[in-house]
């Protein structure tokens, strides 16, 4: 019933969240490029609606221009006829009086053609001569007056008309009314007409209105306009819209991951303290109720044991003058009953919660002492002891405690050493005030893989040991706000370093 579902890591979710933003983001800025694409083509259309209709009506108002032009030229031109006429009806004209009229008119030129009998034309007067276009004259061999072709119109239609000679710059009126026998051809250069029209054209009107800001190109062909509206704004909305759609989205992905990254660190940190907080608290049961039993044992075993040490010790005195086997029976069973007892002093010792006496001591001194008790079996074992102690102060801790934890090292370095070996013990100080005590020695039987179980309870390599030793010594120090740590070479050198903190330093 203990199985829960693994919890989502926190960094997932933002990743997930991100992403969904980051949907979302694309989704607004595609709808913001659309919206801007959609406003561009209805601005664009209302444009080339209003310049089609404007050019729409400058071409109207042009042709209208041009015929209104065409109209008051034609109602000039016959009143000149007119009075050519009666000019040339009171007295006819001859070529030089004809030409200084012309002249004196203004006009390119006036050609009388003179009807004979039945309709034929038998006399043109041009003033000047020549002053026609040669498509529009026709040499005669035999005489020496010329027939223009003109003539024959006059001599078929008796309503006058203008004609336009783009070509040649010339208006051309044929003049012939019913009570005028005669046909009067008036010609008039167009290039003050031509300079009107012009600024009155289309192509004046496309120009200046292609200098619209917005509009590119104005295109008339077979009745249809066709306006180009410029789209680089459009392009340079759109190129906006994408760079700032990047930069937006650079700081959005970097924001998710930058979140994503202290979210995981915040939760892989949360997860630690809740794993050390459980190895704590399973700790802490563990020693409550090896504390009851610690007490339990106490109370069940330890009586018996003193019961069975003084019976013993009675048995040795009583029967002293017995046999030899008997009295090493008595001392083996005596060692049993101590070291049963040891068993149960050592359980109490690290089942029991401890209250530092914090009191001023010499760490220097401390060692030299216990080193003294252990000497002379270091000499026996030819273990070589070598002391750097460069810190000769005071620190402000329990010493019994700590000869407590300096001697179960001690014992240990000697034990793990039986024939030859070496103990190197230091004493320093940090920059950040903790007293650093260092032990080394060789012959370690745990490997380096199994270091981290050397302070776990009843955890030991010697068939007599109880594994309570280190366990007891981790537990003092952290009692003194300290910490130890150990590590284990390949070639089975063992090192054990203790920091604690100089609350007072006295030098």
């Amino acid at each position: 019933m203990g199985n829960s579902k693994k919890q989502r890591p926190l960094w997932v979710a933002n990743a997930m969240v991100f992403m969904l933003l980051f949907m979302a983001v694309c989704a607004y800025f595609s709808w913001q490029i659309h919206v801007v694409k959609n406003s561009f083509l209805f601005n664009a259309n209302q444009h080339a609606d209003v310049v089609s209709k404007i050019v729409s009506l400058n071409a109207s108002g042009t042709i209208e221009a041009e015929q209104s032009i065409e109209n008051i030229l034609q109602s000039l031109l016959e009143n000149t006829a007119r009075f050519v006429a009666y000019l040339d009806m009171v007295e006819p004209f001859s070529t030089e009086e004809l030409t200084a009229f012309t002249r004196e008119s203004g006009l390119a030129g006036i050609s009388i053609t003179r009807n004979g009998d039945n309709n034929i034309a038998s006399v043109s007067v041009h003033a000047p001569e020549n002053w026609l276009p040669n498509d529009f004259r026709e040499e005669s061999a035999t005489t020496t007056s010329s027939i223009d072709s003109f003539s024959e119109s006059c001599s078929q239609n008796l309503t006058p008309y203008l004609k336009h000679l783009p070509q040649y710059h010339l208006y051309l009126l044929i003049w012939r009314v019913p009570d005028y026998p005669d046909c009067i051809t008036l010609g008039i250069r167009d290039d003050k007409i031509a300079a009107i029209t012009e600024n009155l054209g289309l192509d004046n009107i496309i120009k200046a209105i292609s200098t619209v800001p917005g509009i590119k190109n104005i295109k008339v062909k077979d009745m249809h306009i066709n306006v180009d509206v410029d789209a680089s704004q459009l392009g340079k909305s759109i190129r906006q819209l994408t760079i700032h759609f990047y930069i937006f989205s650079f700081f959005l992905i970097m924001a998710g991951i930058v979140l994503s990254f202290v979210l995981h660190r915040y939760q892989t940190a949360a997860l630690d303290r809740v794993k050390q907080f459980e190895r704590e608290l399973a700790a802490q049961r563990e020693n409550a109720t090896l504390g009851k039993s610690a007490a339990a044992i106490a109370h069940e075993i330890r009586n018996p044991l003193n019961s069975l040490s003084m019976g013993l010790q009675r048995i040795a005195l009583e029967n002293g003058c017995e046999s030899e086997a008997h009295r090493k029976l008595v001392r083996q069973m005596s060692e049993a009953v101590k070291r049963a007892n040891s068993s149960v002093t050592g359980l109490l010792n690290y089942a029991k919660p401890r209250i530092p006496k914090i009191k001023l001591f010499i760490p220097e001194t401390l060692l030299v002492d216990i080193f003294n008790l252990y000497q002379k079996r270091c000499l026996t074992q030819q273990i070589d002891v070598t002391l750097d102690i460069q810190y000769h102060g005071e620190i402000e801790s329990d010493p019994e405690l700590m000869g407590q934890v300096v001697e179960n090292i001690i014992k240990n370095s000697v034990e793990a050493q039986p024939d030859v070996g070496f103990i190197n013990i230091s004493v320093t100080m940090t920059d950040d005030q903790y007293l650093v005590l260092l032990f080394k020695n060789g012959n370690c039987p745990v490997t380096p893989e199994n270091a981290h179980k050397i302070f776990e309870p009843y955890f030991t390599t010697r068939p007599e040991g109880t594994g309570l030793g280190m366990a007891i010594v981790k537990n003092i120090i952290k009692t003194l706000d300290g910490e130890i740590t150990v590590q284990i070479t390949e070639s089975r050198e063992i090192s054990t370093t203790i920091h604690l903190p100089l609350k007072e330093i006295k030098c």
